[in-house]
């Protein structure tokens, strides 16, 4: 198995785990019971983006190797473009739907921080086996 599909499959296999834990977070009210439940959620969504941004940057040839500097600030890119996506999403549908997936701008900030530590994080651990 080369790079990518190693990047992918470990990628897949986060999202998997994060889809169970989000449907099983949602039947039991894990979100109303901890309201801080979306933290280690946004971690692992964060992980998932480390390994999806891996892959990306490879698959399209923007980073050719792994020189940590690069990798890092493509993966950082990548990983805040998603995370932002996600908070303008929780946004519209606090606004549509009347939901509370965004109860202030703190939550919002701390949900980008950990996408991006979840996503460095895996950045790190593939520059320490593949370098």
């Amino acid at each position: 198995m080369n790079f990518n599909q190693d990047m992918m499959k470990k990628g897949l296999y986060v999202l998997v785990g994060l889809g169970i834990m989000q449907i099983i977070a949602q039947e039991i009210g894990l979100y109303w019971i901890y309201p801080n439940f979306d933290i280690p959620m946004h971690f692992l969504g964060g992980v998932w983006l480390g390994f999806l941004s891996t892959w990306l940057l490879f698959r399209l040839r923007i980073v050719k190797r792994l020189h940590s500097g690069w990798y890092l600030f493509g993966l950082g890119v990548v990983s805040l473009l998603v995370g932002l996506g996600w908070e303008v999403f929780e946004y519209l549908m606090d606004q549509w739907i009347d939901t509370n997936m965004q109860p202030s701008l703190m939550d919002t900030k701390l949900d980008l921080v950990m996408d991006l530590l979840g996503a460095y994080i895996v950045g790190l651990w593939i520059l320490t086996k593949h370098e």
